[in-house]
């Protein structure tokens, strides 16, 4: 292997990343004598965009296996893919080594962690990943609003929804979505309007299908 820093091998095979050339990525990760995260985090970010989950998670696996601490980025990466596999016993194992490492508390993570149990329909543990979040944002609401919505239950996503307005945290035009969405398929007509009217007051436009 010519003599190149580690940096340089991966620019190398980001640049093979963004122009979707998957199996020289592969072929030049395997080659690759040295990799830190940020070269693990490359590989499996281009497995989950390509929808390769299981791949991604014999990667992670690896990565740790071999030594590579994971980062905030790793996490979200992995989640992500847990999520769109709808895989909960695999979500669970990366939750558990989120946990050991305290990083279930960043924001970033603990919301990633919030969506992958709503989309893996496990309210339990999207309810107990929310409340272990520091410095909860408008998108830590949304994430577990939508949870509630996705999972089927309305009344639950409308208290969280008041909740998060009582907290002094300002709805953004996608939990209005949300919880709008939630009251029209629960059949909360009554209650889907006075959500909708409510975009007015906190300066959202109304969609074009209120």
């Amino acid at each position: 292997m010519p003599q190149k820093n580690l940096g340089s091998w991966n620019g190398l095979l980001g640049a093979y990343i963004h122009v979707g050339r998957l199996a020289d990525t592969c072929k030049l990760f395997e080659e690759m004598e040295e990799r830190d995260v940020i070269t693990w985090n490359m590989i499996l970010g281009a497995y989950v965009e390509r929808d390769m989950a299981k791949e991604a998670v014999r990667l992670f696996r690896r990565m740790i296996a071999e030594g590579t601490e994971p980062n905030s980025i790793t996490w979200t990466t992995m989640l992500g893919a847990c999520a769109g596999e709808a895989s909960l016993a695999e979500g669970r194992r990366v939750h558990e080594l989120i946990a050991e490492r305290g990083a279930d508390s960043e924001l970033f993570v603990g919301n990633a962690l919030v969506d992958m149990f709503g989309k893996c329909a496990s309210l339990g543990g999207a309810r107990q990943a929310f409340e272990r979040i520091r410095g909860k944002d408008a998108s830590s609401w949304n994430v577990l609003v939508a949870a509630l919505a996705q999972n089927g239950d309305a009344e639950e996503a409308l208290k969280q929804f008041l909740r998060m307005q009582q907290e002094g945290i300002k709805p953004t035009d996608v939990t209005f979505t949300v919880v709008f969405w939630a009251c029209s398929h629960a059949g909360r007509l009554e209650q889907a309007k006075t959500i909708s009217s409510l975009r007015h007051d906190y300066g959202i436009a109304p969609l074009p299908s209120h």
